[in-house]
């Protein structure tokens, strides 16, 4: 597949530079960056420690203090 790219003179520069460093062609520099870019629908995140579901606990956060000083100390 053909593209035409409109580039800035210091993106064309640093895309020759880096295609003579790797040895490679132009194309195949621009094929080698493009390929790094992430998938159209990259894998979902699993998000760790999400609390769900329902307690039965009538304790609450903003008490944490209160039933610490409450308990501390005990075994």
């Amino acid at each position: 597949m053909n593209v035409t790219l409109d580039l800035s003179e210091d993106s064309l520069s640093r895309l020759e530079a880096e295609a003579a460093r790797s040895g490679v062609s132009i194309e195949i520099a621009i094929d080698e960056s493009v390929s790094m870019l992430p998938a159209d629908n990259p894998p979902q995140r699993t998000r760790g420690l999400i609390g769900l579901g329902g307690s039965t606990s009538t304790r609450r956060a903003s008490k944490a203090d209160e039933m610490l000083a409450d308990r501390f100390g005990q075994a």
